[in-house]
């Protein structure tokens, strides 16, 4: 039997509380002044932008996944020869990441909250999909050639991914 995951406790957006990127957890820091930004060390977010605090970090979020994961599919699309045609980051709360028709792959921006090694596992995915559209051994055994950790990745993103949510 696997027991029950507990729920992830809503996001109170108070000074102290902890925010997810990249796979390590930072504090968030209240002021009186100034823009949200993210400086390696702490989130800062002005007090006047508290009542819409979720669109702001979802918006960061957003942006840093699409830079973020758009570097990690041209280095292992090019290391790979698994050549995409669109890129889009979107607010999938299900799926990590798809592939479509002709090679157009997406990601949710939520993927920016784990460590990078699990966005190169989601990217490889993606990318073998262009070319093996099943989960059939020929698929992981490609995948496992272009990224030979994939399988702690996985459990990774299996043990932790409700975690990944503002």
């Amino acid at each position: 039997t696997v027991a029950a995951r507990p729920p992830v406790p809503r996001r109170q957006f108070t000074d102290g509380e902890e925010f997810l990127y990249l796979g390590r957890n930072y504090p968030l820091s209240i002021v009186d002044d100034g823009v949200f930004c993210f400086d390696g060390v702490v989130f800062r977010l002005p007090r006047r932008c508290l009542p819409d605090a979720r669109q702001v970090f979802a918006g960061w979020y957003r942006k840093e996944a699409f830079r973020v994961i758009r570097g990690r599919l041209d280095k292992y699309s090019a290391a790979s020869a698994l050549i995409y045609d669109k890129y889009a980051v979107t607010g999938a709360r299900s799926r990590w990441g798809s592939c479509a028709g002709r090679g157009n792959v997406s990601f949710s921006w939520r993927l920016i909250m784990a460590p990078l090694d699990v966005i190169d596992y989601v990217v490889v995915h993606e990318l073998v999909h262009i070319e093996q559209k099943d989960h059939s051994r020929r698929f992981w055994d490609k995948v496992g050639h272009i990224l030979p950790l994939h399988e702690q990745n996985r459990r990774w993103l299996k043990t932790n991914g409700h975690l990944l949510t503002i």
